[in-house]
């Protein structure tokens, strides 16, 4: 039998590590979210610590009556389109009701539901008209996985943080980063010789590091914060299910669930 390659040291990789509860307490903290769950998923800890929230979702529009159930829709037991937009909105007002949270809802469709995406310029308007004025800091998705809706609210939210001249920072797409397990230099330990989670990362990499947000930072989730998530994240009752990947458990894992990451400018507080 050939030899069982042997697990890497940890290797080097320039960022800053945080615990959830040194986070710095923003006094407004707006998150731009692709879908209804994604600012939940990916930016739990963040909002925990904020002392105002406001959570804009891009793509919470309802699908036109009488629109044909996609795939998506029929793995997650729908069958019609617009009543599950509108019970997904409502979970999401119950989710961020326990965070404090104020949701805001866009009009624009799910990825499913259109035949060409929005022009940029329309949705970097849309996001603009959404922020509070009261905001100190945009958190954007930065756009990690291959889902489209995740890539233009990656490249839109930005822009608008540009617009309105507010301190940006991008967060990694949960559970996209992670889909193959966090990189050693998150999970402190050692790399599966066989395995390069990170190597999924260039795209989003480049897009982070365009806006100048060149600090990677990891916030470990002790036990009880990654408790209140799971149960924060089960309000969606509807993507459960499909989110975990079915008994993959690709949200709740504990390989996965530990971490969260954020990117900021160079010299900015934790």
């Amino acid at each position: 039998m050939p030899p069982t390659p042997r697990p890497k040291v940890v290797p080097a990789h320039p960022h800053t590590r945080l615990r959830a509860r040194d986070l710095t307490a923003v006094d407004h903290l707006t998150v731009v979210s692709p879908h209804l769950d994604d600012a939940v998923l990916s930016c739990f800890a963040l909002m925990r610590a904020a002392r105002a929230v406001t959570v804009i979702t891009v793509f919470a529009g309802l699908p036109p009556a009488g629109t044909e159930p996609a795939l998506y829709d029929r793995l997650t037991g729908s069958t019609d389109p617009r009543r599950r937009m509108t019970a997904r909105r409502r979970e999401d007002r119950a989710a961020l009701a326990t965070l404090g949270a104020k949701p805001v809802h866009l009009d624009l469709v799910d990825n499913p539901y259109r035949r060409t995406p929005p022009p940029t310029d329309d949705v970097v308007a849309a996001i603009v008209a959404a922020v509070p004025r009261r905001t100190t800091v945009l958190a954007v998705p930065g756009g990690f996985g291959t889902h489209p809706d995740h890539r233009l609210v990656a490249e839109a939210a930005p822009l608008a943080a540009k617009h309105l001249d507010l301190e940006l920072i991008a967060y990694a797409d949960y559970p996209y980063a992670a889909t193959y397990g966090w990189p050693s230099w998150v999970t402190g330990r050692p790399a599966d010789p066989l395995l390069d989670p990170q190597s999924t990362w260039d795209a989003a990499r480049r897009r982070i590091r365009h806006h100048g947000l060149v600090d990677d930072v990891v916030v470990a989730l002790p036990p009880a914060l990654r408790r209140d998530k799971i149960a924060t994240f089960a309000h969606y009752a509807t993507q459960v299910a499909v989110s975990e990947m079915g008994p993959s458990k690709m949200v709740s894992s504990p390989a996965r669930i530990g971490f969260e990451m954020f990117f900021r400018r160079a010299g900015e507080p934790a």
